[in-house]
């Protein structure tokens, strides 16, 4: 397997800011930096509130079922507890505008951006009240949608957005604790990491983790091959000494 897509996958990573490669030493995902959270959000929240504008001219009935869908999926998926799924939900209810807009562009410039932005807010997944409130939130958007009001669907989009403002004054201070974790570039961004990577490097990496997998599976038969025919071995020994005695 060629090292390539995964070297291309962490230098794009390192150039959004969001691992750094220190040599001979490794890879690691970047500390949450508030500032940089900040103006990312501030690039953010124009994009979203143009593209929300555009979406209540363009939008279709069976679009706006589409959003609706994924309010009643976001609904559902709160009674569960799981943040990891109710983020997922929330990419698609956002991405779901893009489309609808219909400028690629400024959804793959939100999808870099929102990365920062991400890194602070599923922090707050875990706090119930926080998931009911994007909930409203994206309900007040769908409503402003369904009316075909720019000016409503702009101002719920930026009401939403500056929502971030308030969660980093809330975990500012566990931010800071968390990224000087030791466990911290182990597991706290993987599964977002893994999100941000275009499906290509996606692929490459999952069959990077199979094979190492696999190979960890085919040394493990191979020390219990050798251990077996140690014992064979012992055992034959044993029996040629006391045909000797």
């Amino acid at each position: 397997m060629s090292r390539t897509p995964i070297r291309e996958a962490l230098l794009k990573l390192a150039n959004l800011g969001m691992v750094e490669i220190r040599p001979q030493a490794g890879t690691f995902v970047s500390r949450i930096r508030m500032k940089e959270v900040l103006e990312a959000n501030f690039i953010r929240r124009e994009l979203e509130g143009a593209c929300v504008r555009e979406a209540a001219k363009l939008i279709t009935n069976s679009q706006r079922n589409e959003l609706m869908f994924l309010i009643d999926q976001q609904k559902l998926d709160h009674s569960t507890q799981n943040p990891k799924v109710f983020s997922r939900l929330d990419i698609e209810f956002h991405s779901a505008i893009h489309t609808i807009a219909g400028n690629s562009m400024c959804r793959n410039i939100i999808r870099d951006v929102r990365m920062f932005v991400d890194r602070i807010r599923n922090l707050s997944l875990n706090r119930p009240m926080e998931l009911l409130q994007i909930i409203a939130d994206h309900f007040a958007i769908a409503t402003a949608l369904q009316k075909a009001d720019p000016d409503g669907a702009e101002r719920a989009m930026n009401s939403h957005m500056d929502r971030v403002h308030r969660v980093a004054k809330i975990l500012s201070p566990s931010t800071r604790k968390i990224s000087r974790s030791p466990m911290y570039n182990v597991n706290f961004q993987f599964w977002h990491v893994w999100s941000s990577l275009d499906v290509l490097y996606q692929g490459a990496l999952l069959k990077i983790m199979l094979t190492i997998e696999a190979a960890a599976i085919g040394l493990i038969a191979s020390l219990l091959w050798v251990y077996d025919l140690m014992s064979r071995f012992k055992q034959a020994a044993a029996v040629g000494q006391a045909l000797l005695a």
